[in-house]
C-alpha cells in the first residue's frame, strides 16, 4: 500500500488555528478518494511544522489528466497557510518492483 508523505510549514501571518483547519480540510478532501484509505495530519514541532501522510491503493497517487476539483481546491488552501517543505510517495518493494517491471520497463538484460 503506497504512502504519500506531504511536509508544510506554517506562514508567518497564519495563526495555528487557521493552519490546522487548512490541514484538517485537506485530509477530510483526500478522504473522499475512494482509493484513499487514510489521511491524518501531524504536528512535527510546536506548532509551525506539520506532516501529512495519506494512505491508498495502488494507483491512489498517479498522475490525473483532471484532477478532483475539491482535492485541488484544498490542496490551494493549504498553500495559501504553509509553504510545502517536500512532498514523496512511498511504496512497499512489491509495488515498487511491479511497477518498475510493468509500467516503467526492467532494462533489457535483467532478469526477473
Amino acid at each position: 500500500m503506497p504512502t504519500q508523505y506531504m511536509r508544510f510549514e506554517r506562514l508567518p501571518s497564519t495563526s495555528r488555528g487557521d493552519f490546522a483547519l487548512a490541514a484538517l480540510q485537506f485530509c477530510r478532501t483526500r478522504r473522499t478518494n475512494s482509493q484513499v484509505t487514510a489521511s491524518r495530519y501531524h504536528w512535527a514541532d510546536a506548532g509551525n511544522t506539520m506532516v501529512i501522510l495519506t494512505e491508498g491503493e495502488a494507483g491512489a497517487f498517479d498522475y490525473e489528466a483532471n484532477p478532483d476539483p475539491d482535492a485541488v481546491k484544498a490542496l490551494y488552501a493549504m498553500h495559501d497557510v504553509a509553504r510545502n517543505l517536500g512532498m514523496e510517495t512511498w511504496a512497499d518493494a512489491d509495488l515498487g518492483a511491479t511497477n518498475w517491471r510493468d509500467v516503467a520497463g526492467a532494462p533489457s538484460g535483467v532478469a526477473d
